[in-house]
């Protein structure tokens, strides 16, 4: 039988509009059924067992940290939710969430061991929203990727040099210094190497770093 709520939010009242608002965005955008007090406690009834219902009707819990300390009352709640952790071998997943300002270093010990998620820079955190979804679902995170755009091309394989990367082409400005030279003396000048060796960049890309060169670019770039 699954349980009535995908996770017990935890947190210190101060920290309550933040909290409500990574609530909304779980509903909504991933489908996560939160516990959270201002929404599911009912006026006139006593709280404390209402939230250890809540607790029980739980798969997972969130405890929230900021600068201030948890508070009597959210610590009381913190060694509950460790307690139901440790019995039931971490089947119930305990996990830590760094707000703006929090440091690390005063989480309860306890929960020092267990990952947490660091929304330290900003609720719009996207990377640390998708950490807490997998933390919920109990899922792992697929390392960020990182994919270079198409242009600028800063690795060209045997691609050419043009113009167009004149600025990322480097490391050869004793060869351009010495074919703008040979330009200069003469209106023909040969250059031979083995396929791929980066003559075409040389006299495309290279030339164009050579403000002594202008006058030679146009006839270079037509003949190859």
């Amino acid at each position: 039988m699954g349980s009535e709520y995908d996770v017990f939010l935890s947190h210190h009242g101060d920290d309550k509009p933040e909290v409500e608002l990574l609530a909304n965005r779980l509903q909504r955008k991933a489908g996560i059924r939160p516990f959270l007090d201002k929404w599911h406690l009912v006026s006139g009834k006593s709280w404390q067992p209402e939230l250890a219902h809540a607790i029980d009707c739980s798969a997972t819990a969130a405890i929230f940290f900021r600068p201030h300390s948890p508070g009597p009352w959210h610590n009381e709640e913190i060694q509950v939710l460790l307690d139901k952790a440790a019995r039931s071998r971490d089947d119930f997943r305990v996990i830590p969430i760094l707000l703006a300002g929090a440091n690390a270093d005063r989480i309860d010990p306890f929960l020092k061991q267990r990952t947490w998620v660091d929304f330290r820079r900003g609720l719009d955190d996207h990377s640390a929203f998708q950490r807490l979804v997998a933390a919920i679902k109990g899922e792992a995170v697929a390392p960020d990727g990182y994919e270079l755009p198409d242009e600028p091309a800063l690795y060209r394989g045997l691609e050419r040099f043009d113009a167009e990367q004149k600025d990322y082409f480097f490391g050869r400005e004793d060869d351009i210094r010495r074919l703008a030279k040979r330009l200069a003396d003469s209106s023909f000048v040969a250059m031979v190497g083995a396929s791929g060796c980066g003559k075409s960049s040389l006299a495309r890309a290279g030339l164009h770093t050579d403000p002594a060169s202008k006058s030679f670019r146009q006839s270079v770039a037509g003949i190859l």
